[in-house]
């Protein structure tokens, strides 16, 4: 299904006597047509002919966000986060790969389920510096912001060398809150009174209430959301799939070296001075010349 190579016609025609003639003319015309480039030999043309590259198989890609409607025709399966009976379908499909973004494998267990997880500590750091950038900018004689979330020391971590890294004298709050949506409200709001200017928290329902207070009281609401690009991965998995190799039965973690983490689209009340500076720290850390450990 996913093999085949080009073949190409005969290089000469069957009147060996008048082919003969045409690769001395054009060998000492130093190529036919006029080119500057040496004529190529039998062989060499040969050669070149069975060195080009195999057509690529049609890689049909199925996104659960859209329905389920064309499962049975997917060799890939984007699942979003929070999806569920991803299992059940898994097993009914064996023949579809399904990839879980943001979420770990474990969670449908399948030789045919792969989980599309993302470097949480760069994206961040990433976050980080965005947020120390725009508290800096403000010229406050106490500047601070927040983690508001799961307890995630280590994402929590990241994000406060991130701030440090732009502006040591930044205060970093960490307010470990339960996924209810309405208590990462709270608990947000709680750090807007503290005087955090800026909230970093994770993904689904409670970012959701995090993102809403700070809405509500103009500060500026970050996500790790903000700092990753599904699309970037899956486009990988595709070139993967081209080449007849599927993912199952593992998470496949993506960072900025793979361009799947990075600065996205972000809360509008963030200057663009600070979206550069921090797209540039994006390419450093990228090329390993910058770690948010």
């Amino acid at each position: 299904m996913f093999h085949g190579r080009a073949s190409g016609p005969a290089l000469f025609s069957s009147d060996s006597m008048r082919g003969a003639a045409l690769v001395i003319i054009c060998l000492l015309a130093a190529g036919c047509g006029g080119g500057s480039e040496r004529a190529l030999t039998t062989t060499e043309t040969k050669a070149k002919r069975q060195a080009a590259p195999a057509v690529e198989p049609e890689i049909r890609v199925a996104d659960l966000a859209n329905g389920r409607a064309n499962l049975d025709r997917a060799d890939l399966v984007v699942v979003p986060p929070g999806t569920r009976g991803v299992e059940e379908l898994a097993r009914e499909h064996p023949d579809a790969h399904f990839l879980l973004i943001g979420t770990p494998y474990e969670r449908a267990p399948g030789p045919n389920v792969a989980g599309v997880l993302f470097r949480d500590d760069e994206a961040a750091y990433l976050a980080g510096v965005v947020a120390g950038l725009v508290t800096s900018g403000e010229g406050t004689l106490d500047p601070g912001v927040a983690w508001v979330g799961g307890r995630r020391i280590a994402v929590a971590d990241a994000f406060e060398r991130g701030v440090h890294g732009v502006d040591p004298a930044v205060r970093v709050a960490k307010k470990w809150t339960e996924t209810e949506p309405a208590l990462c409200k709270e608990a947000a709001l709680d750090e807007v009174a503290r005087g955090a200017s800026v909230l970093l928290t994770g993904t689904g329902a409670c970012a959701d209430g995090v993102l809403a207070a700070a809405r509500e009281q103009n500060a500026v609401g970050l996500s790790l959301g903000d700092f990753e690009r599904p699309e970037v991965a899956v486009g990988q998995f595709v070139r993967d799939a081209r080449q007849g190799l599927f993912h199952g039965g593992e998470n496949v973690v993506f960072g900025t070296a793979s361009g799947a983490v990075g600065v996205g689209k972000l809360d509008p009340r963030v200057p663009a001075e600070a979206v550069a500076e921090a797209r540039a720290v994006e390419q450093e850390l990228a090329a390993g010349l910058r770690s948010p450990g």
